[in-house]
């Protein structure tokens, strides 16, 4: 994608792949760690979740209004100075702290065009409940999160953008989380969470990329 054209090769990753990390700070990607803590909390509520806008058609869309939602959180480079070619399998590891017993992670990455259409490249959503083996003896600490089923082909062009959003439910895509810490296939209540992501020394958060020079 981005560039219409097929790549081919006889090893899995392609020869040359170089997988590089961004870091998540404040609103941003840098390719450079941040030298402060941050925090950036949203509202999650079950009974008000995310729909996908697109959920009857597939392909590539324009996700922009994704990233103006107050209960998303959105993270982008500044303009690139230089293409970027991505092929291979995306990992998202998130620093995330919240007070609910059961949380979900969605995050969807997106080539943002200079004209601000937001283009979606991949996504992928994680159960941290169902996905953390040993559970936390205080479970409203922080904890490291990895969400590394994406894959893409893609190249993001000089001048444009590269984005994450951070979402807690995206319907019909994952099955909506009552967040109680009970199954919605036999809990009838769901409570709104506090949920947050964690960035700097100490807590990072970053989105490796498998570049191709």
């Amino acid at each position: 994608m981005g560039e219409n054209v097929w790549r081919t090769a006889d090893t899995w990753p392609l020869p040359g792949t170089q997988p590089t990390s961004l870091h998540l700070g404040g609103e941003g990607l840098s390719w450079t760690s941040p030298t402060h803590g941050d925090r950036r909390t949203i509202t999650a509520d079950p009974a008000s979740p995310i729909v996908d806008p697109y959920r009857e058609r597939s392909g590539a869309h324009d996700y922009r209004e994704l990233s103006r939602r107050a209960d998303v959180l959105s993270y982008q480079t500044e303009p690139l100075d230089h293409d970027v070619r991505v092929v291979g399998t995306i990992a998202a590891r998130l620093t995330i702290q919240t007070d609910a017993p059961s949380v979900d992670v969605w995050v969807k990455l997106l080539d943002v065009a200079p004209d601000g259409t937001a283009w979606n490249v991949m996504s992928a959503g994680l159960d941290v409940q169902r996905s953390v083996a040993k559970p936390q003896t205080d479970p409203k600490a922080p904890r490291t999160v990895e969400l590394s089923n994406m894959m893409t082909g893609n190249l993001f062009a000089r001048g444009h953008r590269i984005r994450i959003v951070v979402m807690n439910s995206f319907m019909p895509n994952f099955g909506r989380n009552p967040q109680t810490g009970r199954s919605e296939t036999v809990e009838r209540t769901t409570r709104p969470a506090s949920f947050s992501v964690l960035t700097g020394p100490g807590t990072p958060s970053t989105l490796t990329l498998p570049i191709i020079p």
